[in-house]
């Protein structure tokens, strides 16, 4: 009995997102909220969202979209084909030898830092192989010195 009807616009472009609230009974509209009433986190996650789904720039945005995609997909492809092509013996899986060029290691450290800072979940990702990293090579170590 004291509902409301809520009309809701969610257009294709953020910034045209509308969201009313009408009396059922007499049709009064009681509230009225545009994407110009948004604070601004909900402004910021309504452009985000609209930038990931291509909406927001239409063509441009879908194609930087897509040339994203096929980035990630040649990562994925090119560092497979890398690893097979610099790994240590036939038929041996291992790591590939260290890199003796201190550039490229300031180059790589730099990216990793980059990507870390950009999305949370791959610095999850490098701080997961880190502390992995670690275990590991401080018990082959640990194995040489008794051997020895």
């Amino acid at each position: 009995e004291q509902g409301v009807y809520t009309l809701s616009s969610l257009h294709s472009e953020p910034l045209k997102e509308k969201t009313m609230n009408v009396d059922q009974y007499s049709g009064n509209v009681l509230s009225n909220v545009t994407f110009a009433d948004y604070g601004f986190m909900a402004k910021a996650i309504s452009m985000g969202i609209g930038f990931h789904e291509g909406r927001l720039f239409g063509l441009l945005n879908q194609l930087v979209g897509l040339a994203l995609c096929l980035g990630l997909i040649f990562i994925v492809v090119s560092s497979f084909v890398l690893w097979w092509k610099r790994r240590n013996g036939a038929g041996q899986l291992s790591a590939p030898k260290r890199a003796v060029d201190q550039r490229v290691k300031r180059i790589v450290a730099l990216l990793i830092v980059l990507i870390s800072l950009t999305m949370p979940l791959a610095a999850l990702s490098v701080f997961a192989i880190l502390i992995l990293d670690f275990i590991l090579f401080r018990r082959r170590t640990g194995e040489e010195e008794v051997a020895a």
